[in-house]
């Protein structure tokens, strides 16, 4: 049955969407076509009517939206009830579709291809083939313009060389350590180059050289660039039409989300909305470097949200059963995060929150230096995403 809809979503693709996908907007063909295999936005469900206009929309030369659809979706029947839904070979026929894609598309849209080639090939942690695929893929959309997901990489090798630890596999650890901490300080993810250092290396790894690669080149905020990936992300996961999403989909949404929000000046109003408050509200190493390009793009209540959720942080334990808990960095780094709230504040409300926040830290005490080194930190992760 079709889905339950507004007098103003039925208006929209009546008296704007169809229109415009008619008169050749592959956008909104693209919306048309959602909202015909869904039944949504007041349209009847009609699969072959929505086949018609994805295929239409990928014929044209700005087609991405339709083109990258259609490669999402080709995988092969789902198994019987209760199996697996999508099996190895038919991740293999979609990533291989993806990859056809990278010649044709602009580059601005690379990042969000490969980050989709990733997530479909996030299977498996530390011993399966495909582990390192999905690791390369992300590495690959970083130096296509994207640091998150060069820090998603990165993130990855840490709980490889978490687990690998935790099974007595040092030499594996000690090589996904090693990549964790590169993967770190390419992105410019300063406080988590910080944290391996100094809490969660294992001891063997503590005259690791430091790492000093060449940071990630990051293409200017574009607003039209990020507006026509945000519309294609919506479209794709917003929570009306989300659970009748394929599989493929709902990876390319978020994909997309993500590239968006680091392409667009103004990051605060795409954060808390479907697909990409997923990113946002992540507790780990992506989560933190979203909140910190928020709070670049002049998101001050960003700052605030990095205060609290660091001063919480558990880091992983490599070891212990048991996470531990915060540690003097984290809490250096919160009091860092609660002075930029402080300073950023454009309203007295914001700016009494802010207060307020930092002197609920005026307790704390710090060895000499460690409390400078955060507010150094916090100020060039700021600058460098600014």
């Amino acid at each position: 049955a079709a889905l339950p809809a507004s007098d103003d979503e039925r208006r929209r693709i009546t008296d704007t969407g169809r229109p415009a996908a008619l008169a050749g907007d592959p956008v909104a063909q693209v919306e048309l076509a959602l909202a015909l295999l869904r039944g949504a936005h007041g349209q009847p469900r009609d699969a072959v009517g929505a086949k018609e206009w994805i295929q239409r929309a990928a014929a044209l030369p700005q087609g991405h939206e339709a083109r990258l659809l259609l490669a999402v979706d080709a995988k092969a029947e789902p198994l019987r009830p209760g199996a697996q839904l999508v099996t190895e070979g038919d991740t293999a026929v979609r990533v291989n579709a993806l990859r056809q894609l990278q010649a044709t598309l602009p580059t601005d849209w690379l990042p969000a291809l490969l980050g989709t080639i990733s997530e479909a090939q996030r299977k498996h942690y530390g011993s399966h083939p495909d582990d390192q695929a999905m690791r390369d893929t992300m590495v690959e959309a970083g130096r296509a313009g994207s640091r998150a997901f060069a820090v998603l990489a990165a993130e990855h090798d840490e709980e490889v060389a978490v687990i690998h630890d935790n099974n007595g596999r040092l030499a594996q650890a000690d090589a996904a350590w090693r990549r964790a901490l590169d993967g770190y300080a390419t992105a410019g993810a300063l406080f988590e180059v910080a944290r391996l250092r100094d809490e969660t290396l294992p001891e063997r790894l503590r005259s690791l050289p430091m790492a000093t690669p060449s940071a990630v080149s990051m293409p200017a905020p574009n607003a039209a660039t990020a507006d026509r990936l945000w519309r294609f992300a919506w479209l794709l996961g917003a929570d009306p039409v989300y659970e009748r999403a394929s599989p493929g989909q709902r990876e390319l949404a978020t994909a997309l989300a993500l590239v968006a929000l680091e392409r667009a000046p103004n990051a605060p109003e795409f954060a808390g909305v479907n697909p990409a408050q997923r990113w946002s509200v992540d507790p780990w190493a992506l989560g933190r470097w979203l909140k910190v390009l928020r709070l670049a793009r002049g998101d001050c209540a960003a700052a605030a949200e990095l205060s609290d959720t660091t001063r919480q942080r558990r880091r992983r334990a490599t070891v212990a059963a048991e996470p531990t808990p915060a540690s003097s960095l984290d809490l250096a780094w919160a009091v860092a995060w609660a002075e930029a709230a402080e300073s950023c504040a454009r309203t007295d409300d914001e700016r009494r929150r802010a207060r307020e926040r930092r002197e609920s830290l005026a307790y704390l005490k710090f060895a000499p230096g460690e409390l400078d080194a955060a507010r150094a930190g916090a100020a060039a992760m700021t600058a460098a995403l600014r």
